[in-house]
């Protein structure tokens, strides 16, 4: 078996399942406020860089990476 027909095989039926995406409350209030939460993860973003005295390229990458997994999650 191929590691694609193995992917199939195991995630198909759990996609293909209504019962098995079911978030309650926290995926109501996330479906719900998408769009705020966006924006606040922007703002908080902006106004780390804003007020960080010296921001290290180090510091821009990992706001970036935070900024992009909260946007994944939401």
């Amino acid at each position: 078996m191929r590691d694609t027909d193995r992917y199939v095989a195991t995630v198909g039926p759990l996609a293909s399942d209504p019962d098995a995406h079911r978030l309650g409350a926290v995926g109501r209030f996330v479906h719900r406020f998408e769009w705020w939460i966006g924006d606040a993860v922007l703002v908080v973003a902006a106004v780390v860089l804003v007020t960080w005295n010296y921001p290290t390229t180090m510091v821009v990458v990992w706001t970036t990476v935070i900024v992009l997994v909260g946007f994944a999650v939401r």
